[in-house]
Parts: structure tokens; sequence; C-alpha cells
């Protein structure tokens, strides 16, 4: 919740705020020294946005010490709707061989001659992608 400029309650959804490890393991090691029950004012102290962050780090560092509170990757490890490279391959060198056809008829054209099924939009980003 934030304030407007004429003063009023307004309600937002809350930014994603990225801590560095130096912060995390300062606010974790200020927890434990006042204990569980203060947790609501070292968030306040420090002004961490919710104090439920402040317990996920705390539980972080119980199980796998101070490494365990360094920031981890987002990227995925698996993307399932990924497109297989022998598809691009084959939209590329069929472009190469008709470089007038389009995504739409190409989205046709694999579904046709090569039982693939991709969007129209799908195909016309891979050929904006490979240029």
């Amino acid at each position: 919740m934030s304030e407007s400029s004429n003063g009023e309650k307004v309600f937002s959804h809350r930014s994603m705020r990225s801590y560095d490890f130096e912060f995390k393991k300062k606010a974790v090691e200020r927890a434990l020294e006042l204990g569980r029950g203060k947790f609501l004012a070292v968030c306040q102290e420090l002004k961490i946005e919710g104090v439920s962050t402040l317990y996920g780090w705390v539980k972080r560092h119980k199980q796998g010490g101070w490494e365990a509170l360094q920031n981890k990757s987002t990227r995925p490890n698996h993307q399932p709707k990924l497109t297989s490279q022998w598809v691009i391959d084959k939209i590329v060198k069929i472009k190469k061989e008709k470089p007038e056809m389009g995504s739409a008829a190409m989205s046709s054209h694999l579904l046709r001659f090569e039982s693939v099924s991709l969007s129209a939009k799908t195909v016309g980003k891979i050929f904006k992608k490979q240029g």
C-alpha cells in the first residue's frame, strides 16, 4: 500500500525488490539475534517488504548455511514449448529455397509436408530471430 499525491492510501501491486547477499546476511543475523517473535520489527527496521521473505531467508540459512542465501538463477531448467532445433533448421532451409514464402504459408507447408504444427506467429518469430 502506498500514498497518492493527495495523501490517500492506494493499493498497488508490490514490486519485486532484489536484495543482495550482504543485506540478507545482515537481516538473518539480526533476526536470529532478536529471536523469532521479533521478525516483524527486523523487517520494519531494515525496510524488508514482507515478513515471509525474512522467514524464507532464515529457513534457507538453517538448511544450507550462508551459501544458501546467494541469489539463485530464475532461468527455467526445462522449456517444454521450445521449438526443436531441427524444426528451426527445416524452416530456415525452406525459407532459403523459397524466400517469397511468408509465415502463414510456411506454417501450412510444415503441417502438410512435415507433420509439424506451428502457428504462423511462431514461424514469424523464428524468421525474425534467424534473420
